[in-house]
């Protein structure tokens, strides 16, 4: 099973798993900035 790892800042490590395919996403707020990072998870067939 492949996972979806991001990179986490300074001490603070991230791992994001997923049961099922879809869109999902993040908000990150900071003190002075608010954003969203939209994906899609998707299952690919291998060969």
């Amino acid at each position: 099973m492949r996972e979806l790892q991001l990179e986490g800042g300074g001490d603070n490590p991230s791992l994001t798993r997923l049961r099922a395919p879809g869109c999902y996403a993040y908000q990150v707020d900071g003190r002075t900035f608010s954003y969203v990072i939209v994906f899609e998870a998707r299952v690919e067939e291998a060969g």
